[in-house]
């Protein structure tokens, strides 16, 4: 019973069927995400069904790999030969000794390798003897595939955050506030840290379209040895951590002090204002006053009605009001450093900066799946390209009878021959290639 259970689970059979129902889950899930949000898809593909039909592939691909591998070993033997006897590929008129020596130096220098036959009298030829260890290399390639798309499914975190210019990013739980359920136990918060430097928006025209967004950021957050600009078409890595910008507004600085100008309040408020005319508000720390914002990076009055002509900072003004509990204590529009007076105190914006959200990702499968990516390459290479070649050479009279054969693409390959043995010799020979 046991030989039978390990039989089936070690079968191309179960591999072709494992294959087939994976296409059928991923088609469903792309039919699906077309109508679902791109979260509520990654939840199904990381159900019970996508996880076991996971382990069983991967259990399946390793029973194969170790099944593969005496198969390999003996195709890689350098006793295993494709031909079983000399068939004449071509013959070559001998001059004289120096003349066999010549071409088994020119074939030798193309790749060869000369194998030992004891008792034998012919003279054999070998190039790409472990072309069939490329089988190993390609089975490799789905192992790590789905090794890496089962990291991905339990411990793959994304996150959104908003940074201020000038402050840094510590990859606090609370910093995001988007991210994981608590209850995520693999899906931690990555260990990356940077400074936001410098945030901006390339718009079209005078429309609220971005062309590009961008952020000049310094990582890590302890030393800030490194600098790069990130952008809205790419972003930066720092270990397995990804961080891409997908968002942009303004933090305005607010300042409030006394009627003695000592200050009692001063603070970058991360403002949810863009685009005008929308409206965030904030809470003034030990008081009772809440401000209500709505920012004009490029002021105008028209007819009566404020708006604003451009995206870009040119003529900035900020339309506030200030309520203690229900009562309004002030409404009306202010300029940047303008003050205008809260019961007893003066408040004013002194100054206004640029917020970036970022999107953060860390996936521990992406290394695995770019490894499998890399040996399946890798293996169709050395499997198709460096493929095993035999040459056999024997002398007979004042002949040198040279046959052939190759795994792949054996027409090619004594073509081949044939014209490197009239580049050695200098003349043109008798090529026979129906002679079999």
């Amino acid at each position: 019973m046991k030989d039978k259970i390990l039989k089936f689970l070690s079968s191309y059979e179960l591999s072709i069927h494992l294959l087939l129902v994976a296409c059928v889950y991923y088609v469903f899930l792309f039919v699906w995400g077309i109508t679902s949000l791109p979260l509520a898809v990654r939840n199904i593909s990381i159900t019970m069904p996508f996880i076991v039909l996971y382990m069983v592939f991967f259990i399946n691909l390793t029973l194969c790999l170790i099944n593969r591998i005496p198969v390999v070993i003996k195709k890689c033997s350098s006793s295993q030969r494709f031909i079983k006897d000399s068939t004449s590929l071509l013959t070559v008129k001998l001059k004289n000794a120096e003349s066999v020596s010549g071409i088994l130096r020119g074939l030798i220098k193309k790749g060869y390798r000369r194998v030992e036959m004891p008792g034998e009298t012919e003279v054999y030829l070998l190039k790409g003897r472990w072309s069939a260890s490329g089988e190993i290399l390609f089975h490799m390639f789905f192992f790590f595939i789905i090794t890496g798309i089962f990291l991905s499914a339990i411990m793959r975190f994304e996150g959104r955050a908003n940074v201020v210019e000038g402050f840094s990013f510590w990859g606090e739980k609370e910093e995001y506030f988007s991210g994981p359920e608590e209850k995520a136990f693999f899906k931690k918060a990555p260990d990356a840290s940077f400074r936001l430097d410098e945030a901006g928006a390339e718009f079209w025209g005078n429309k609220l379209f971005f062309t590009d967004l961008y952020a000049t950021v310094r990582y890590p957050g302890d030393t800030l040895k490194k600098v790069k600009t990130v952008r809205l078409k790419s972003g930066i890595r720092i270990g397995l951590t990804h961080f891409n910008i997908e968002g942009f507004g303004y933090a305005p600085v607010y300042l409030l002090k006394d009627n003695d100008g000592k200050i009692k309040s001063s603070m970058t408020v991360n403002l949810n204002v863009f685009p005008p005319p929308t409206e965030d508000s904030f809470l003034i720390p030990q008081t009772p006053y809440r401000v209500y914002v709505r920012f004009y990076p490029d002021a105008v009055l028209d007819n009566g009605k404020l708006r604003t002509e451009t995206l870009n900072l040119y003529n900035p003004l900020y339309s506030v009001r200030v309520l203690r509990g229900k009562r309004i204590l002030f409404s009306g529009n202010i300029k940047p450093d303008e003050e205008i007076t809260i019961d007893n105190c003066l408040f004013s914006f002194t100054e206004i900066k640029k917020w970036a959200q970022f999107r953060i990702i860390r996936d521990p499968g992406i290394p695995f799946i770019w490894t499998g990516i890399t040996l399946c390459i890798l293996g169709l290479f050395w499997r198709v390209f460096l493929y095993r070649k035999e040459l056999y050479l024997r002398a007979e009279d004042n002949d040198l009878i040279i046959s052939a054969e190759s795994e792949w693409f054996r027409e090619i390959h004594r073509k081949q021959i044939g014209e490197t043995i009239e580049r050695l010799t200098g003349r043109k020979q008798a090529v026979n290639l129906n002679n079999e």
